[in-house]
């Protein structure tokens, strides 16, 4: 966004090309082909991020499932209780709406909150010894990280690096 900020520009370019061979403003025209690609680079960002959150959904199917079967049968709107149980049946058979409505997501937050759903487990990249890599090191090294996980079925979140962990 930052850089579609970057390329709005109030000023007179023809006049000022006249006189120099760059704007005043921030934009070039190598920022052109990015400007370009801007709105196919966001739709395959949201995609990848509504794909990670039906993943994790799917994950969580059966516990939600029963939560979202719960609130059916509090709620006293019959057209939410309909779609409680809708959904309900859908993660039953570990499935989702292919679309989600607002209700939806409001039924799925409330259902979610209601859940005794551990937190996730956050598994740290190293920040040290980058670079190349044996086969046996890099084994060793994902086998470690394995190793580390909690025995039980956990989601894991694999995060860059510990927030200032002075790294």
């Amino acid at each position: 966004m930052e850089l579609a900020r970057r390329a709005e520009c109030d000023l007179p370019a023809r006049q000022l090309l006249d006189e120099r061979t760059t704007c005043a403003c921030h934009f070039r025209l190598a920022l052109a082909y990015k400007l370009a690609r801007l709105p196919q680079t966001l739709a395959e960002i949201v995609e990848r991020g509504r794909t990670a959150h039906r993943r994790t959904l799917l994950f969580l199917n059966a516990p939600l499932a029963i939560a979202l079967d719960a609130l059916a049968r509090k709620d006293g709107d019959e057209e939410t209780m309909q779609r409680a149980r809708a959904l309900s049946g859908m993660f039953a058979q570990a499935q989702g709406p292919d679309k989600f409505t607002a209700v939806d997501v409001r039924l799925i937050e409330s259902a979610l909150e209601r859940m005794a759903t551990p937190p996730p487990v956050r598994l740290h990249l190293p920040t040290s010894d980058y670079g190349l890599l044996t086969r046996e090191e890099l084994r060793a090294r994902v086998n470690q990280w394995l190793d580390d996980l909690p025995s039980e079925p956990a989601l894991v979140e694999v995060v860059e690096s510990e927030k200032g962990g002075g790294a």
